[in-house]
């Protein structure tokens, strides 16, 4: 594959290869591109009902949090019968989206009386448009699916390697500052923060470093300090509570790193204000 391949240009050889539809979603579900543009249409007209459109909504959501959990491929037959797989995408170790193929119908188990049956309490008797939606399904030999799902996972992985599904932010560095102001407060860890961003200690550490030339845990205790600063100024607030609303294990390691830090306790910060 050509490393400057574009998006659409993948995933219209992906269609023109396996004619299976191919889509890219970011890691908050939003699509970015996909091949043919619009959807199955037996899926958009079974998305007219609001239930079965939340039915899917749920179902899809689920097994993109197995994909995330699992780090790998999966195929899965949906509740209506049909086929699909999603493989996870990386940019610079952190999961950045999900390459997705469907829906088709497998040659082997496919029974248009059993769909019609299934998608029959969602349409109350008005079942004419579903019912040419369902005729339009392809069915797929079942060998065919497994040897698009093995191409698939190829792609993925060169989207990986070029790194050209970007993260929602495009930078680590930047997600993991905001999610220290975000919490400091709480209990922070290195190891939270690579389940959220799901990438590995090295990547986390090394990229922050890197773009700030701190430490994560230096940057944590800054801005602890320098929330600690603001309460002090501008509330009456004992300096107990001022270390329990700023993150700090207990009073005494509070004190010990403000003085590090401002060369003057707490206390003596306080009361220099007031005077």
């Amino acid at each position: 594959m050509k490393e400057n391949m574009s998006i659409n240009e993948l995933l219209r050889d992906l269609y023109l290869t396996t004619g299976f539809r191919f889509s890219i979603r970011d890691v908050n579900y939003n699509l970015i591109a996909g091949y043919p543009k619009d959807g199955s249409e037996f899926c958009n007209c079974l998305h007219k009902s609001k239930e079965a459109y939340n039915m899917c909504s749920r179902e899809d959501f689920n097994r993109f949090n197995e994909v995330k959990k699992l780090n790998t491929t999966i195929i899965y037959k949906c509740k209506f019968g049909l086929y699909e797989a999603i493989s996870p995408i990386y940019n610079y170790n952190v999961l950045s989206g999900y390459l997705i193929m469907g829906q088709v119908a497998k040659k082997e188990d496919f029974s248009r009386e059993d769909m019609i049956s299934k998608v029959a309490p969602y349409f109350k008797g008005n079942m004419e448009e579903i019912t040419e939606k369902i005729d339009n399904i392809p069915i797929i030999d079942g060998d065919a699916i497994t040897s698009s799902v093995n191409i698939m996972t190829v792609c993925a992985n060169f989207l990986t390697l070029t790194n050209k599904v970007k993260t929602v932010s495009d930078n680590l560095a930047r997600l993991t500052h905001g999610y220290l102001y975000e919490n400091y407060k709480d209990k922070v860890s290195i190891d939270d923060m690579c389940k959220k961003f799901n990438c590995c200690k090295s990547t986390l550490i090394n990229s922050f470093k890197k773009t700030y030339h701190t430490t994560i845990i230096q940057k944590l205790t800054e801005i602890r300090i320098d929330e600690a600063k603001k309460l002090l100024d501008n509330t009456n607030l004992s300096i107990s509570e001022v270390s329990q609303m700023t993150g700090f294990s207990d009073q005494s390691y509070f004190s010990k790193t403000f003085k590090e830090y401002l060369g003057v306790s707490p206390r003596e910060y306080k009361n220099n204000i007031e005077e």
